[in-house]
């Protein structure tokens, strides 16, 4: 289930990156957290993610419509 907080998090995320493009320093697409640790990718484009159920809610809140597929 998508809350608000999550959606907003995304939000800001997509922003910043069509900003400025890629932190050089990876975290997690969805929450954000993740810094410094092994991240899991997505397999169409450069998202990364801490866990499986953070892919799958940025999936939800719209990361399908971004991905390069």
């Amino acid at each position: 289930m998508v809350n608000n907080d999550s959606f907003k998090k995304f939000q800001i995320a997509v922003k910043y990156r069509k900003a400025c493009g890629m932190e050089p320093i990876r975290r997690c697409g969805n929450c954000l957290g993740g810094e410094g640790e092994k991240l899991k990718r997505c397999a169409n484009c450069e998202e990364a993610y801490c866990s499986r159920e953070c892919q799958a809610l940025s999936w939800e809140l719209g990361h399908k419509n971004l991905c390069n597929k």
